[in-house]
């Protein structure tokens, strides 16, 4: 069930705000957790009935192991539990995730021919297995204590942020569940709540499935053997570029906004990351809460920088080669999180060696580090690393300039000095609509670099202050100019709502 659904929106979501609502009144606490947890078992169940099982499975083991770990008390054996559930659920995250891209590489490796395993991935299984293998180190390192089963189950299957995050704390989240009786309905919360999904609704129909009906064709075309021209290649990765920042956040926006119904506050997971003038900014901005992960449980356990600069650089680039794996079995995504690495490790390698002023600096890096993160998004979109690479040879393809006929008729002087002395090329180009593509992403850029963005708008604790063009006048507000606002974005995105395309990160 996609949030972007009739299905989701007018019949499942309001549903569940009904019951749980007249249980906040009528009912006991542990009564609405589990009516909660299970309406949210329900969501999960819609989408492919058989893995309900998994997620259960994964549940109770690391329910139990969790169990086990707090009455080992200072005994060694807690050690034990917490590696047997290390082992066990990154055991089925591989088997269902990686078994297939293992497979395939020993065959291209030895010349065997294995077959190689056709396995539906379940739905969110990247995002609550690292959820569930945080709250065991947490448990193993005194950081929380197991409640009961169902607070637990609800932890890990809360249908706001089941699928694609955030990844959250057990002690983020529970504490949240035992208060909502007692807060009851909080009416400003609620609204936030409201305009927030409309706007993340917004961001994923409106302008995140317009750039991808750009996008989408040449990444296909490409793998069929098209070679695109200059201009193909720089509108489609600069279009995507932008269509993964809309889609994630929008997605974002709209779990953060469905969990405020409930009166429940998931913590920020981007801050325009696009105005990073850095890596190692870039990656304070995107996907935080995976960012946290990566940085706490896995660079710090590394030796993190305590064992010198080399080793600081070398646990930087492996904590991002995995970072990228996770997100796909592919070598396009290990590629892609090698570079993140590298560039990571070169941005602590200048700031350490060089002192940079950052008036001096600031737009020269922002200028190097969204040119870079827009060209490894190629890596992020394509289907295989051929398909990058006709990408990439299409970008620097100067041979290759083709500029619409449309357009030379509306400059014909300076048509005729680009066609005679340039060389510049005329003709119709197969994945290119001059005037759409050009407005969607005038528009777009407009929002990323001079709006305010939602973790602004709606005050969601991010720890660095932009100063927007329209700075505080838009703070959120549950007055009529709000309504209305969100109200129009609304109705926008629903006369699209046809479409219903997952997002980008439920492949993940």
């Amino acid at each position: 069930m996609l949030f972007n659904s009739f299905l989701f929106i007018f019949i499942f979501l309001p549903t569940v705000l009904l019951i749980h609502y007249y249980m906040v009144r009528r009912k006991s606490a542990s009564t609405i957790l589990g009516f909660l947890t299970l309406a949210s078992l329900c969501f999960y169940t819609y989408w492919y009935p058989p893995y309900l099982v998994l997620l259960l499975v994964s549940i109770c083991l690391n329910y139990i192991c969790g169990i086990l770990i707090e009455k080992g008390k200072k005994s060694p054996i807690r050690k034990a539990y917490l590696t047997l559930g290390i082992v066990c659920n990154l055991g089925l995250l591989c088997y269902y995730k990686y078994a297939g891209f293992f497979v395939e590489n020993i065959n291209t490796f030895s010349g065997g021919n294995w077959p190689v395993l056709q396995i539906a991935l379940p739905l969110g299984i990247s995002f609550f297995t690292f959820q569930q293998l945080i709250y065991l180190v947490d448990v193993y390192k005194q950081k929380v204590r197991p409640a009961g089963f169902v607070e637990y189950t609800l932890f890990v299957s809360f249908f706001p942020h089941l699928i694609a995050g955030p990844i959250l704390h057990y002690k983020e989240l529970v504490p949240q569940f035992h208060q909502m009786k007692e807060k009851g309905f909080q009416s400003t919360t609620f609204s936030a709540g409201l305009a927030l999904f409309s706007i993340g609704l917004f961001k994923k129909i409106i302008l995140a499935d317009t750039l991808a009906l750009h996008v989408d064709p040449l990444f296909k075309a490409v793998e069929n053997g098209y070679t695109p021209s200059f201009l193909e290649a720089w509108a489609a990765t600069i279009a995507y570029c932008f269509q993964i920042y809309f889609d994630f956040s929008g997605y974002t926006d709209m779990a953060i906004g469905l969990a405020l119904l409930f009166g429940i506050k998931l913590p920020c997971n981007f801050n325009a990351p696009y105005k990073a003038t850095g890596y190692i900014e870039f990656w304070r901005r995107w996907h935080i809460t995976l960012s946290n992960f990566l940085r706490d449980y896995l660079y710090i356990p590394l030796g993190g920088n305590r064992k010198g600069g080399l080793r600081k650089y070398q646990n930087l680039i492996i904590t991002m080669l995995i970072g990228g794996l996770w997100h796909g079995a592919s070598w396009n995504f290990v590629l892609w999180g090698g570079f993140h690495g590298m560039f990571i490790a070169l941005n602590h390698g200048l700031r350490h060696y060089f002192y940079l002023s950052a008036h001096s600096w600031r737009a020269v890096g922002w200028l190097l580090t969204f040119l870079t993160v827009t060209l490894l998004w190629v890596l992020f979109r394509a289907e295989s690393i051929s398909g990058a690479t006709a990408i990439y040879k299409g970008l620097f393809d100067f041979s290759n300039v083709i500029i619409p006929q449309n357009v030379w008729l509306i400059f014909p002087e300076i048509a005729q000095i680009c066609l005679s002395q340039i060389g510049i090329g005329s003709g119709e180009l197969q994945y290119f609509k001059t005037v759409p593509l050009f407005f969607i992403i005038s528009l777009v850029t407009f929002i990323t670099f001079m709006m305010p963005n939602t973790a602004r708008l709606f005050d969601l604790n991010v720890p660095e202050r932009d100063t927007p063009l329209l700075g505080s006048r838009w703070h959120f507000q549950p007055n009529k100019s709000w309504a209305i606002m969100c109200a129009v974005l609304f109705i926008m995105a629903i006369t699209l709502l046809e479409r219903e395309s997952p997002f980008v990160y439920f492949q993940f």
